[in-house]
């Protein structure tokens, strides 16, 4: 993202977005050292910053994910529409939206001529309480759409027992893919350190 493009000014986060924003040629070097070392690098897309990305690194890119924030972006929508997205895979967070409304996103976005739409659930609350990780909706999203494979994005409190729990439920439920933020060391993790689990409890979660 571009944090001119994301956010006014005045927003709070404003200036942090700032100081997380990564120049063309980081991302660069970021997407090649994922791709060589791993298997797909994808993509969170929230602007046009972003498609550019996508653009000068497209040959590594296997999937792309959209956030709920970002589904009704049409700007966004009609640059993706633009790109032969054949061999690549998307996901969209659906969280808060009701069936019709998926129905539609799922019509919509199938238009882009990708590879594979995935249905993405969960949100991330800083961390997510146990009681709103939504592992309900996956037996109501796999009714509805069968043939549809499912993600929980799950970002409960990575110190809470269950952090290394809900995924295994989530999966038990149906869901084929799961989201899971990992980091070296809590403790000297700035950002985005609450809900991801260092490496001993990822090796257990595994």
């Amino acid at each position: 993202f571009h944090p001119d493009t994301i956010s006014l000014d005045d927003f709070s986060w404003h200036k942090i977005y700032h100081q997380l924003k990564f120049k063309d040629t980081e991302w660069e070097k970021i997407i090649e050292l994922a791709s060589d070392n791993y298997n797909g690098v994808w993509l969170d897309l929230f602007d046009l910053f972003g498609v550019e990305i996508l653009k000068e690194n497209f040959a590594k890119i296997t999937g792309l994910k959209l956030q709920a924030s970002v589904l009704e972006n049409n700007e966004l929508f009609s640059e993706l529409n633009k790109l032969d997205l054949s061999g690549v895979m998307l996901m969209i967070n659906v969280s808060g939206f009701e069936l019709s409304e998926i129905s539609m996103f799922m019509k919509q976005f199938s238009r882009l001529n990708i590879k594979q739409l995935i249905l993405q659930i969960g949100h991330q609350a800083y961390p997510t309480k146990i009681k709103d990780t939504g592992l309900q909706k996956v037996l109501v999203l796999k009714a509805a759409y069968k043939e549809v494979e499912i993600c929980v994005a799950d970002h409960v409190d990575a110190e809470h027992e269950m952090a290394t729990i809900i995924p295994l439920l989530a999966l038990s439920s149906g869901a084929t893919i799961i989201e899971k933020h990992i980091c070296i060391d809590r403790n000297k993790a700035e950002y985005d350190f609450y809900s991801s689990l260092e490496l001993l409890e990822m090796n257990k979660l595994t």
